[in-house]
Formats: C-alpha cells, sequence, structure tokens
C-alpha cells in the first residue's frame, strides 16, 4: 500500500474530539526503510503521509494534547476501490477490578464524609450519651464509631485543606495557580468514581480535599519558601 492508494479528498487522518488540542505529535515505523511523516492540518487532526506499507508494516504514532486526556482518537480515511472507509474509534480501556475496587473504597469514605459524622455521632450521642462519648470512646459499638471516625477523618482532611490553599493562596498574586486548580471538582470526582466503578471508565480524581494545595511549579523536593517578590519584579 502507498499513500496514493488514499483518495485525494479523504486522506489518511487520525483526530480527536473538539475538547483537545494537539501540542505535538511522532510517528515511529519498526522498518526502518519505511519513510514516514505527520502534518498538523488543524488543532484536533493529523494527516498521515507514508511512501509504503506492507501487510506485516504498522505504524506507532504518540499523540502530545492538551485539554480532554480522556478524549476520542478517530482513524479515518478512504482507500480507492474498497466499498467502505476506514473510519475507526480507538478503543477505551477499561479499568481493571483492583482499579475499580480501589474507586469503591474512596467513594464510600467520600460519600460517608457527611452522614458518617453528623448521623453516627448524633446517634452515639443518643444512645451512650456524651459523658461515655468524651471519655470511653472505646465502649461504643463498632458500627456507629467506625462511620463517625471516618467521617471526622474525612471533614478534618477537608477543612484542613481549604485552610491551606487560602493561606497559601495569600502568598502570591491574584490569578497564580494552584495545583487543586487544574483539577475537578468534588462532585466531578465522584461522578468520576461512579464511572469507573459501574463502567470501567478511566478517571482522572482530584486530590485537593486530601492534600495541602501548593504552586503547581514547585518541585517535590524541599526548597527555600517562595514569597510574592520572586514572581513580581
Amino acid at each position: 500500500m502507498v499513500e496514493s492508494d488514499f483518495l485525494p479528498t479523504s486522506p489518511l487522518t487520525v483526530k480527536v474530539s473538539e475538547n483537545a488540542k494537539f501540542v505535538g505529535s511522532r510517528i515511529l515505523t519498526v522498518e526502518d526503510e519505511v519513510r514516514c511523516s505527520c502534518q498538523q492540518i488543524t488543532d484536533q487532526q493529523l494527516q498521515i503521509h507514508f511512501d509504503c506499507l506492507n501487510s506485516e508494516d504498522y505504524l506507532v504514532l504518540p499523540l502530545f494534547v492538551t485539554g480532554n486526556p480522556y478524549t476520542n482518537v478517530e482513524l479515518s480515511g478512504r482507500i480507492i476501490g474498497q466499498n467502505h472507509p476506514i473510519d475507526h474509534t480507538a478503543t477505551e480501556v477499561k479499568a481493571s477490578v483492583s482499579e475499580r475496587l480501589s474507586s469503591l473504597m474512596v467513594l464510600i469514605f467520600v460519600l460517608n464524609m457527611i452522614p458518617g459524622f453528623f448521623v453516627a455521632g448524633a446517634l452515639i450521642v443518643k444512645e451512650y450519651g456524651l459523658n461515655i462519648f468524651m471519655n470511653d470512646f472505646d465502649s461504643i459499638s463498632r458500627w456507629y464509631s467506625l462511620p463517625f471516625a471516618f467521617g471526622s477523618f474525612a471533614i478534618f482532611m477537608f477543612l484542613f485543606t481549604r485552610v491551606a490553599n487560602w493561606f497559601e493562596r495569600r502568598a502570591y498574586p491574584d490569578g497564580y495557580p494552584l495545583e487543586s486548580d487544574f483539577e475537578p471538582p468534588l462532585h466531578k470526582s465522584i461522578i468520576g468514581l461512579c464511572k469507573c466503578i459501574f463502567q470501567g471508565k478511566k478517571i482522572r480524581l482530584s486530590t485537593s480535599i486530601f492534600s495541602r494545595g501548593h504552586p503547581i511549579i514547585m518541585p517535590e523536593k524541599r526548597v527555600r519558601r517562595r514569597s510574592i517578590n520572586d514572581w513580581i519584579k
């Protein structure tokens, strides 16, 4: 097969959805003799060029996109003499069983945050009294104490990170991005967890409710504390 086997009006192209844009691409081949390249036509479309491909040859096309990391990738083109085009959408990788179980545990932990703290706490005070709650917590039934403990822990992390983000934001100019600004909000993380559990879809979760906010350019190693004067000259 050569490139001229494709119709001029329907060349071999790769497209991504409107919610993503190409920022780069490379094309590789298993045979050194094959000459190939890719040309960016638009922000969402690439055209593939090659001199000749035999039946056992194939091309490897790494794509670098910005926007939705799970955007649909479509291959299209029409070969002369074929009844149908070769339109094909890349198959989505499904989440493994371990990923689904992990997502289920995280979802239970997050959803237990409000009822676990308030409902379980109210039942503990009602059935055991405030004195036992304060002085002999170990004697309380595990059916009450565990939801309350996990709910209290989740609320503490939520409030701690919000306060930490607020203090971190004050140290930088207005609009300076923190890592949490590039993460989905809590309600979208919950929706993503449900899709992973029930549909096996890969998701990107927000960690901002469980980690301290910090600027996105800060490395993981310990560095000198930055101030606003480092960014404004």
